[in-house]
């Protein structure tokens, strides 16, 4: 598997890997998923193993539960979360089976491809190179993050990770001036009452704001947010997601909310609404909308750590962009270090719905 196949894709090479290997691939054979279940468990695992449905949308972890008050201990998706938060090692291959999770022939088959795998192993190598989070405090693969289709990418270090905002002239100028939101806020001009929204990605904030040109004058000036990176995490625990019909009653009252939107990238040929960005169909970006006590937290100079104006930078990419340079844009919009995947843990993942799949038409 790669991580840029499709769903589609990476099903259509599992039929053809069952098909070389002749197993049991089709369920309309056997006049249904339970009977197909049955009869794959006969010719590879043990009699006793029992076979359940999940409907797609209980596969969250924990435990799936079917409309007839069936069971199953863990779905697929919490299977890739186990072998995320313990790492790809004989070991937590060797307790799924244990705990008769995965049948021993899945097992050894699966132990067989992570030893000749290239991807990084779980004995305490670096997520990201200067980072302090390793495999072995249970962080996830770059492999199996990479594959993700939610994803958190931004400039970071191990002490900060920079969002950004736009806003008009004169809270641009308050707010850069004072390195903090509380000037703007005393001339009546930044309101803690209204929802806020902070982006990591420089290309969806470049969309959001027509390169601060193409847009209206409150979007005018890019400021980037250099967060505490621990206290931007913390602040996504309190999270919830505003297209999850279980937490829509939630979100409405939360002081966070999480929207994952398309990502985007840079784009010559990209007119009108587009801005010079097009959609990246296979990965989706987070947008973070804050309100309440949540937007206080940005007169906290122990989260926002600075407040940098990078509204002459947005402008020059766009520039390159309408002179039909893409490469040139991209140098001027990070001119010392490209946005990379941030490593966040199993439990921010799943408050952040990031174990989730795509839909099949992604």
């Amino acid at each position: 598997m790669e991580p840029w196949m499709t769903a589609a894709a990476r099903t259509e090479l599992c039929k053809a890997v069952a098909k070389d290997r002749g197993w049991l691939i089709s369920a309309a054979e056997f006049q249904g998923w339970k009977a197909c279940g049955k009869a794959m468990v006969e010719k590879h695992h043990s009699p006793d193993t029992e076979v359940f449905g999940v409907r797609s949308e209980a596969k969250q972890g924990g435990v799936s539960k079917k409309g007839d008050g069936e069971t199953a201990d863990l779905s697929s998706t919490s299977i890739r979360a186990e072998l995320a938060k313990h790492g790809n090692t004989a070991a937590t291959i060797d307790d799924l089976v244990r705990r008769r999770l995965l049948g021993k022939e899945v097992g050894e088959c699966l132990k067989q491809y992570f030893k000749t795998s290239s991807a990084p192993s779980a004995a305490g190598e670096s997520i990201r190179h200067g980072d302090d989070r390793t495999l072995d405090k249970g962080y996830p693969s770059d492999a199996y993050a990479e594959a993700q289709y939610r994803q958190i990418r931004a400039i970071y270090d191990e002490r900060r990770i920079i969002v950004y905002q736009a806003y008009n002239d004169a809270i641009a100028d308050a707010a850069v001036k004072g390195n903090s939101f509380k000037a703007p806020m005393e001339a009546g001009l930044w309101k803690p009452t209204r929802m806020t929204w902070i982006k990591p990605s420089a290309v969806w904030m470049a969309y959001r704001c027509g390169w601060t040109t193409m847009k209206d004058k409150n979007q005018a000036r890019v400021l980037a947010l250099h967060l505490s990176r621990e206290g931007f995490e913390d602040l996504l625990m309190d999270a919830h997601l505003s297209h999850s019909s279980v937490d829509q009653s939630k979100c409405r009252d939360s002081s966070v909310v999480v929207q994952w939107d398309p990502e985007r990238e840079m784009d010559t040929e990209g007119s009108g609404k587009q801005v010079y960005t097009r959609p990246l169909r296979n990965v989706r970006s987070i947008q973070i909308g804050l309100r309440g006590t949540a937007v206080q937290k940005l007169l906290d100079p122990t989260l926002v750590l600075e407040i940098t104006d990078e509204t002459a930078r947005f402008k020059k990419a766009a520039a390159a962009l309408e002179a039909g340079n893409a490469e040139e844009a991209s140098a001027v919009l990070w001119p010392s270090q490209r946005e990379s995947l941030l490593p966040v843990s199993p439990q921010l993942m799943s408050v952040l719905g990031m174990f989730e799949e795509p839909p099949e038409d992604t």
